[in-house]
């Protein structure tokens, strides 16, 4: 009688050896995907920030003052930023070392301590920025455009300061 129970009851069956293999093979697959999706994506975004001071005065016209718009442009070299005239920049001409579209901030006047920070494309070394001052004609050029390096940690984070009609970094 005690062998009637265990006869009639079915063996759970063993894995087969090639349910292992599979699994293995499944699970190398998918780590080889995520490293191959990290490699065909690029560096790692890089956080960069400014700091930015803007005196009372701010980009006068008329003996008023006015907000002033500020463009971050992403730049993995500096020459070709460097070399292209203000205007042509301002009028979305692209070169050589820059990355991407610039980020856009609008500062009024009189505002301090004003911090910008974005992730870049991780290719970005330097940043590129430039202040949109109002010029009438026959006006000076005056410092519009300034190239910052693109970190962004506790001990370091550049700092630029917009007068009037120019643009210094502090």
């Amino acid at each position: 009688m005690l062998d009637g129970w265990r006869s009639r009851r079915p063996r759970p069956a063993a894995a087969p050896h090639g349910s292992r293999g599979r699994a293995a093979v499944g699970l190398a697959a998918l780590v080889a995907a995520a490293f191959a999706g990290c490699a065909t994506g690029g560096a790692e975004p890089r956080s960069a920030c400014l700091r930015l001071d803007a005196d009372a005065d701010l980009n006068l016209y008329n003996e008023q003052s006015h907000p002033v718009t500020v463009f971050v442009f992403p730049l993995s070299s500096s020459a070709v930023f460097e070399e292209t005239p203000v205007d042509d920049l301002l009028a979305g001409v692209e070169g050589t070392g820059m990355l991407s579209r610039p980020a856009q901030l609008a500062l009024g006047p009189g505002e301090q301590g004003r911090r910008f920070e974005k992730l870049f494309p991780g290719e970005t070394q330097h940043l590129g920025v430039i202040a949109d001052y109002y010029r009438a004609p026959g006006d000076p050029e005056g410092s519009r455009r300034q190239v910052v390096p693109a970190r962004c940690s506790f001990f370091f984070t550049p700092r630029l300061h917009l007068t009037a009609r120019d643009l210094y970094l502090d």
